[in-house]
């Protein structure tokens, strides 16, 4: 009896890890999706102003986030994009409204309103295949970033 409890504990803990690795792939293959939305929204506000949203000199760093210090920016590029994207996503491990946390995607204004990027912190995908673009753990999407 106690054997077959220990194979059925053994069984069970293997089922339940590769649920979990399931569910961080599942999250992240969404993370992708968000932010090929509002890379879409983007590029559609692009062909409308002849620039991306730009944040220098407004935010710190020109960062657009869900953090007290860069709300307004976070929440002017929500109103920007409100023709093309009807709410910005968001990280599937935050809540909503957004809190600041690794847990939110960031945006960054590059070269004037020229380029960006975006980032958002994966739990399954390997940060350095991704285009480059900011390095550390993030996974990076851009546009004219270098």
């Amino acid at each position: 009896l106690l054997v077959v409890i220990s194979i059925i504990g053994l069984l069970s803990s293997i089922v339940l890890t590769s649920v979990n690795s399931a569910r961080a792939k599942a999250r992240d293959a969404r993370r992708l999706s968000d932010i090929k939305q509002i890379q879409t929204a983007l590029e559609l506000y692009y062909d409308t102003n002849n620039s991306y949203p730009n944040y220098e000199g407004v935010c710190s760093d020109a960062w657009a986030l869900s953090h007290p210090s860069h709300i307004t920016c976070w929440n002017d590029l929500a109103s920007k994009l409100q023709p093309y994207l009807a709410q910005l996503p968001v990280d599937p491990r935050n809540g909503y409204p957004p809190a600041y946390s690794y847990n939110a995607y960031h945006y960054r204004t590059l070269k004037s309103g020229q380029g960006y990027y975006l980032l958002f912190d994966p739990e399954s995908l390997d940060a350095n295949a991704d285009e480059g673009c900011y390095g550390e753990v993030w996974y990076c999407k851009g546009v004219n970033w270098q």
